[in-house]
């Protein structure tokens, strides 16, 4: 069985499905309990925040939220955006952006802080420094065997 098998038959969240494909494929840990600044810590890139969202109904991407939190000192170097088909649990899009790159397109001057999807596609579309696009490897570790 792979990790796309387990985790829709299981019917475990689409959240916890993207946090383990990121933290596979950049070699991290999950964060200690409490910390409210990223998901995985100690990857071969740095600390990682990771935010999914679904292709279709309540949750659709649209934004992601991230909070003055996610930018402190010692806080996430990389966020992880990750669009799931609900259905098939199937990596549709996802980009790995620097910190610097979220700050710049963090609509900070609303009370939510957001980063509109939009925005992230048309720095994928320009192929914008401090960007990447990983949907091909995350579909990868989707695939791989789960060991038990």
């Amino acid at each position: 069985m792979n990790y796309r098998q387990f985790f829709s038959s299981n019917q475990i969240s689409i959240e916890q499905f993207s946090v383990l494909l990121v933290r596979k494929l950049y070699n991290g840990n999950n964060t200690r309990a409490g910390n409210s600044g990223f998901d995985i810590e100690k990857s071969r890139i740095g600390n990682i925040e990771v935010k999914s969202k679904i292709t279709k109904g309540v949750g659709k991407a649209s934004v992601v939220h991230c909070s003055d939190s996610k930018f402190k000192q010692n806080g996430m170097t990389h966020l992880a955006v990750v669009i799931v088909d609900p259905n098939t649990y199937a990596v549709k899009e996802s980009w790995l952006l620097d910190v610097e790159l979220a700050m710049q397109l963090r609509k900070s001057n609303t009370k939510s802080k957001y980063i509109p999807i939009t925005e992230i596609r048309k720095c994928a579309k320009n192929t914008t420094k401090g960007l990447i696009e990983i949907s091909e490897e995350l579909n990868g570790q989707a695939e791989r065997l789960i060991s038990i």
